[in-house]
């Protein structure tokens, strides 16, 4: 129910402005352009796209290419992007002649200018660089939001029907999504997508949850869709759940001994109103390892653990209500047989990575959602052969040092000429078709 008849407001989600006014839109595109074109002449690269005084606006795609004077240049080179002649942000390590590389212009870049321009490196030589053409990066959408429904001491019955009205301003957005933030915890999303554009401002019908349970910090967010830095919260509000009541596990508890790759029944009781949707979760003393389940208006649940699993006595089982996420209880703890780790763990991330020397095959184990990472020191033009072996043996992805994308996804065997001198890393991960025993060995100088 509500109460009270105060005004709760979104504000304007541009920095510098804290009240509710209106925005300054964008300085119109110059008709004429009085500095050079901003590309080099080293005689190296050509960038073909962008083009010179190409405008661009934020969170859009950009396709960007080059060529190169020769094919040895054109096999491998960095991409930058520069604000004048000050680094803005490296785009992708590693480019090939000809070849589109697709780069989402993010609204977290420097301010509106004419003299954005991309930098191709090679990365054998970087004296080998050329500059591209200036181009244009603006923010069309500038703009603020106001929630014009009625608050101040408001609280809503979670389950019950709230209409969320809001207000615009400028350009904010034709599509706004609305989310829930118990204070500055992200509880849920309201809607993902709705209309903005009736009239300057908009109106939906929410059905009021409370994930987090009762709570008078609540308060709403809303974002435009096509410029996430348009975005504000609301001043804060109750909600008190619908839901309440407790749970206990009866099975498993402190004398269960389950196994990998078994079947086992999970049982528990609840009481009050939990809600009709229960999740059920597999815990490895305070690491959630698993989502086993989302089941409605039941006490027990048949499964089948998977395989393998690392044998230990700290595993076990949260039940939780999916309607309020403070009604929850773990069971007690018991063990699982399964198979032991290997020599190297633990190696779950790159800042934990074990160091592989050419020569000295290391054999890992994947146990369930496990990941194996390694790293080698290589100099450019030095030859390596990888090679996998097990049954099943897991893909080998080899990466840059700092980069997201494989150079290489490793099947058995694949050689491999190092372009630039630097740290390299490998990883390997479970799957259900992947896991177990495997060997990785690399053949170098």
């Amino acid at each position: 129910m509500l109460s009270g008849n105060h005004i709760l407001y979104i504000a304007l989600i541009e920095i510098a402005l804290l009240a509710y006014v209106s925005c300054t839109k964008d300085t119109p595109i110059p008709t004429h352009i009085t500095y050079i074109t901003g590309a080099s002449a080293n005689g190296f690269f050509n960038v073909g796209n962008p083009y010179y005084n190409q405008v661009i606006s934020v969170d859009t795609s950009l396709e960007i290419w080059y060529n190169a004077s020769n094919a040895v240049l054109g096999k491998d080179a960095a991409v930058y992007l520069y604000k004048g002649d000050t680094l803005a942000q490296r785009l992708t390590d590693s480019l090939t002649s000809g070849y589109p590389y697709y780069w989402h212009v993010y609204a977290s870049l420097p301010k509106t200018g004419d003299d954005y321009r991309i930098r191709i490196v090679n990365n054998s030589d970087t004296t080998q660089n050329d500059f591209g053409p200036f181009f244009r990066i603006f923010w069309n959408d500038l703009g603020a939001f106001a929630i014009t429904t009625s608050s101040g001491d408001t609280t809503l019955q979670g389950g019950s029907a709230f209409m969320i009205h809001w207000n615009s301003l400028g350009n904010a957005d034709p599509y706004v999504r609305l989310q829930l933030y118990d204070d500055t915890v992200f509880a849920q999303t309201i809607t993902p997508l709705v209309n903005n554009s009736d009239s300057g401002g908009g109106a939906y019908s929410w059905k009021v949850g409370a994930p987090a349970g009762s709570g008078d910090r609540y308060r709403i967010k809303i974002v435009s869709i096509r410029h996430p830095r348009i975005a504000a919260y609301s001043g804060y509000f109750k909600i008190t759940s619908q839901y309440y009541g407790s749970y206990r596990v009866i099975w498993p508890d402190s004398s269960t001994a389950w196994a990998s790759n078994n079947g086992y029944t999970i049982r528990w009781t609840d009481s009050g109103n939990v809600g009709s949707y229960t999740a059920i979760k597999l815990y490895r003393g305070d690491d959630s390892l698993l989502l086993i389940d989302n089941i409605e208006s039941d006490t027990c649940y048949s499964w089948v653990l998977p395989r393998v699993m690392v044998s230990g006595s700290n595993y076990r089982i949260k039940i939780s209500s999916n309607f309020n996420s403070s009604l929850f209880v773990f069971s007690d703890l018991f063990s699982i047989a399964g198979i032991g780790t290997d020599l190297y763990e633990p190696d779950n991330s790159r800042a934990l990575a074990r160091t592989i020397v050419g020569g000295v095959p290391q054999k890992h184990t994947l146990t369930f959602n496990d990941t194996d990472w390694f790293k080698f020191t290589a100099n450019s033009g030095q030859y390596f052969l990888f090679h996998v072996a097990g049954a099943p043996h897991p893909v080998i992805h080899i990466y840059r040092e700092y980069s997201t994308m494989p150079l290489i996804n490793l099947l058995t065997s694949n050689n491999f000429t190092v372009i630039k001198t630097g740290t390299y890393y490998a990883s390997a991960a479970y799957s259900s078709d992947f896991y177990g025993d495997y060997t990785f060995s690399l053949t170098g100088p």
